[in-house]
Order: structure tokens, then sequence, then C-alpha cells
């Protein structure tokens, strides 16, 4: 049985969220990470895409009242919620909150014109996925806002189906907090599906080792359990305010009815409004080891404190979150030790250590933000084999890597901005491998701990992406479309950057294949026609559309090949050979600097 760890300053310490734990302050604001703005609404409207925001000015006076009711008595829904979703602003996750009276009744004021999708968070209701599948989507309610006049609704909310029952150690102790995960079969494939709420896929047990997930849509689900192991994670300085991050990670799962994979586990069939109860689950108790050794820098020989170590284990038939592996960190001689480790080959990686938590402010200057100052290396991945024994003196040594730097100007000698990002992205599209840094108050930026290979060199201006990257010269060389080589060997200075505030707007609409039917809240991406020629993507351009099928979004201007990406399915899914394929089949279009240009997007049939 596990026990949690006696954490000091208990007080102070800070459950987060992805956009802190992974994400940081930095690449939250620079990569759009997610940031919910509940129940409020913001002026002025943002559209985020892969470079550019446009900005525009909505009126106000927009009423949307209605009443929400189950399908099947029409009895109304009392003091649950009520949400408004603005599907362009995907990456922001903008939304409005209300609340049903003793009546059922809700009210929304001062809504921006615009078209919506309307959900409702109710337990025991089938939830849809204002972001999901066309299937998924075919149950939301659409409300078109003109900012001047009412619109009355009625909503009708339907029960789903649920799973009960009862997780248990051999002895028969129940497992408290034991994390209970649901996978639907989708296509063929299983999938894991979202149960605990908006941002969550998982519930907890109680004090009884008692669980229930309810809203389930018809389908075919596994279930299985596993125990959470709690753990502080170090960011690469102390927080001023002495809190810390917890890591929750999960050890390996046991499926009802007593499997301990994915294929040996039992399917159960729910229909809407069903009751599956004794739904059991014995957790199977394996033996555990442990791995310890010390990370080192290669170039000296040198300790590598608070490096932060991972661990994942392979050959898994369902990838987990990476918010569920272990996280631990080196001490001051670079030694690290993981425990409750089971059998298998595992994934070690090695990265920096995270900065130190501080959120970025619209009106703060990327220049005013605590920097890490902590020693920068490359992050590494090796495999470990643990069979039946602990596995100790593992000896990790790390390159400190290469920097990049030089100044950032803007075209015409305009001041520069604040809150300027360089961003070299990766050749092979990973965006966890994305390397960024802020300007400095000088102009000047650094971009340490860059490992050797191919980079796409671009600039990010938040909140309002109003700019673009015009043109990146080295050595005489314009490599603004083009790709950077970096050596094992040698730093690369004197990058001279220049943005320009004349980017390019295309709006219109995306549209089904039979040209008839608007697609809402689904993704735009625009890839530069250069790039695909050459079978390398570099510059993009992506927003999504809003519940009537009409997007718009800006960037820089070029030659592009404009793609629509089917529901449920985002940019960053699409890469690689199926992205080019894709992309050389789709529309080109041309953006003129400062264009207004309106286009209608189809999506590719199938056949």
């Amino acid at each position: 049985m596990n026990t949690l760890p006696s954490f000091p300053n208990i007080s102070k310490i800070k459950i987060c969220a992805r956009a802190v734990l992974y994400g940081f302050a930095l690449t939250c604001y620079v990569f759009s990470s997610g940031l919910i703005s509940i129940a409020k609404v913001q002026s002025p409207t943002e559209q985020r895409n892969g470079e550019a925001t446009v900005q525009t000015t909505q009126r106000r006076n927009g009423v949307v009242r209605g009443r929400v009711v189950y399908e099947d008595t029409r009895r109304p829904l009392r003091r649950v919620g009520v949400q408004l979703f603005e599907p362009t602003s995907k990456t922001r996750r903008r939304h409005w909150i209300s609340w049903t009276n003793g009546r059922g009744e809700f009210q929304f004021k001062n809504l921006p014109a615009g078209k919506y999708f309307v959900t409702v968070d109710a337990p025991g209701i089938i939830r849809s996925n204002a972001y999901g599948s066309e299937e998924a989507q075919k149950d939301l309610t659409t409300v078109i806002v003109d900012g001047t006049t009412q619109v009355d609704l009625v909503i009708r909310a339907r029960r789903g189906g649920a799973i009960s029952g009862k997780v248990t150690y051999a002895d028969g102790d129940p497992v408290l907090n034991a994390s209970i995960a649901l996978i639907k079969k989708k296509d063929g494939k299983w999938v894991r599906v979202y149960v605990g709420g908006p941002s969550t896929d998982r519930v907890l047990t109680d004090e009884r080792g008692v669980y229930r997930i309810s809203g389930l849509s018809p389908g075919d689900y596994l279930v299985r359990a596993a125990e959470q192991k709690i753990g502080i994670e170090l960011t690469a300085q102390d927080d001023p305010d002495g809190s810390n991050l917890l890591n929750r990670s999960l050890l390996p799962p046991t499926y009802y009815d007593g499997a301990i994979n994915l294929s040996g586990a039992k399917e159960l069939r729910v229909e809407a409004g069903d009751e599956l109860t004794d739904i059991d689950i014995t957790l199977i108790e394996r033996p555990v080891y442990s791995i310890s050794g010390v990370v080192i820098l290669r170039d000296n020989n040198q300790p590598v404190a608070r490096a932060r170590i991972t661990l994942k284990r392979k050959g898994e038939e369902l990838a987990g979150s990476d918010l569920e592996e272990p996280v631990v960190n080196s001490d001051e001689e670079g030694r690290f030790t993981f425990d409750e480790v089971y059998e298998g080959i595992h994934t070690l990686t090695v990265t920096p250590p995270h900065p130190t938590r501080q959120w970025y402010r619209e009106n703060q200057k990327a220049s005013q933000v605590n920097l890490d100052l902590t020693q920068k290396f490359v992050a590494r991945q090796l495999d470990l084999n643990i069979a039946g024994a602990d596995l100790t003196n593992v000896m990790i040594p790390v390159s400190i890597g290469r920097r990049v730097s030089g100044p950032v100007t803007v075209d015409g000698e305009k001041p520069l901005p604040d809150n300027v990002f360089v961003i070299l992205d990766p050749v092979n599209g990973e965006r966890d491998n994305q390397l960024s840094s802020p300007t400095l108050a000088n102009g000047t930026f650094t971009i340490a701990g860059v490992p050797a290979g191919k980079y796409l060199v671009r600039t990010a201006v938040p909140p309002n992406q109003k700019y673009y990257t015009k043109s990146v010269m080295h050595r005489h060389s314009e490599l603004a479309r083009d790709l950077i080589t970096v050596e094992e060997d040698q730093d690369l200075t004197n990058f001279v950057i220049v943005i320009s505030f004349d980017v390019a707007l295309v709006s219109g609409r995306a549209l089904a294949a039979d040209g008839k039917r608007a697609l809402g809240g689904v993704g735009v991406l625009f890839v530069s026609a250069d790039s695909v020629e050459k079978k390398i993507i570099t510059r993009r351009i992506y927003g999504f559309t809003n519940a009537g099928g009409e997007f718009s979004v800006s960037g820089a201007p070029g030659d592009y090949l404009a793609l629509v990406m089917r529901p449920g399915e985002g940019y960053n899914q699409l890469g690689g050979g199926e992205l080019i394929s894709r992309a050389a089949k789709a529309q080109r279009i041309t953006l003129q600097p400062g264009e207004n240009k309106s286009i209608d997007l189809l999506l590719p049939s199938e056949r």
C-alpha cells in the first residue's frame, strides 16, 4: 500500500494544472497553453493562430435567454451551469458561464455579436464537446447573436449512462483516491474519454474506495484503476512565496475484471440511462524496484542540480497523459532516485528544470520577468530495463548545447513592442522540443542549451500577435523561410531578426465537401507553399471556425496552401508525411502585406 509523504510547508504547496506543470509561464503565454477566462467577457475579441492574432472590436449588447430541461421528462435542470463557447478562441479557452435558477432558466447579457455553441454542465447528462468530432457536435445547440436583439432558447439535456463500483487491495482494504479512467471504443480503437469534468479524464475513489462515473454516451467501455503517487517537483529557482509544484504520477493500472493490460480487460456496454453497478476492481500487486544514478555535464563532469527527470514505461497499449509520469529532481550532487518502479523497459528523460513560475501579464514586459539563471543543457533520453532487481549507479552525461543569439528590430525603425519572443522550431515539428527566449530591454535575445540540429527561427508577440517575422539574417543569408543548422561545436551569434506590423488578413468559411454545410469549431491551417515543396513544413497560420463555420486569421505575407482540419483534429496531430500529402492537394492562395482576403475552404472528400 502506498502512503502519502509528509510535505514541509504544506500550506504553501500549490496543486497546479498543465499550464504550470508542463507549460511554465513563458510557454503558457507564448504557445497558448489553455488559460481559462470564466464568466467574464473580455474586450476586444481575440483570434489566436499559429503566428498572428486578429483583433476586432464588437458591439456588446446581445442577450441570450433560455431554459434547460431533461429531454425525456421536460422537467427543468435547476442550479446547473450553462456555457457559451466561441470556437475561434479554442487555444484561449474563452467562454461565458451562466447558471440556471429554480425554474431552469438562464440569461447571458452584454454578448458581442457572433455565433456560439451552447453546452450544459450538469451531473449525469451527456456532455457534448464543442471541439470534438463531427458526431459529438451534432448534439450541440448553436446560437447566433447579432449584438442588438434577444435570443430565446430551450435546451434539452440527455441523461447518460453510469458505471459504479469499488476498488480494493488484495487484503480487502479500500483504495482511497484511486484514479479511475474510462476507455471507449471509437472506430474500432480504444481511446481515453473525459469523465471527471471538462479538463480531466479520470475520477477518484472516496474513503470507501467507491467511485461512480455518470453522463456516459452509449458505447463500449473498459474501466481501469490505478494508485496515485504524489511528490514535490523543484523549479529552477525557489518561488518567492515559498510554494512548490506537486507531481501526481500513476502506478500501473488494473482493469476490470482482473486484467493488467488492455487486451485482457472485460468490455462493458452502456446505453443512455443505464446504471451499471458493482463494477469492482481488486488491484493486482506486483513487485517494485528502484532506479538511481547521477546527472553530470559531459563537457566538464560537473554534477547537474535540479535536473528534471521523468520515467515512462514503454510498450503500453494505451499511452497515458504526460501528467501521469513520475518526476524527480537531481540534488546538488546530481543524484536522483526513483522508487516503486515496476518491471519492464522504461524511457528515462532528463531535461532542465522549469523556470520559477511567474505568470505573464499583458502589461508586463518580457524583459521584466525573472529569467531562469540555472545551467542549461540539452535534453537526454535513454531506455532502461528493469528485470528482477534494482538498477543503481546510472550515469547520465548531458551536453550544455549551443547558444543562438542576436538583436530584434522593427521594420521602419519603429519602437520594439513589449513581449517579443524568439522561438526555434525543430525540423521534426514537435512542439515539446521548441526552444524560446524573450528579448531583453536592449532588444537582444539568447537561447541557450540548443541541441545540434535544424530549426526554423520565428517570433511571437503576445497578446495580440500584430507582428510577423519579416526577415532573419545571419552572415548575409536570409533565413526567414529556411532552416538554420546548429552544429555540436559552435554557437550561432548575431542573428538579426526584423519583425513587421504589416500582417495579412484572411477570412472566410469552412465548408463540408459538398460545399453546402458550414463546419463549426474546426481548424483551418495555412502552410507555406515553398516549405511543402521542400518536404519540410515551416511557416504556418492556424485558427478555428466559429459555430457558423466562419474564420479570420492573420500572419505573414506569402504563398500558402489552405487546409480544413477534420472535426476534432488539431494541427499538432497532423505532421510529417501526412501533412505534406494533404497540403500538396490543398487550395493555394497568395497573401500580400496588409491585404484583407476572403475565401471559402472545403473539407476534402474521404474518397
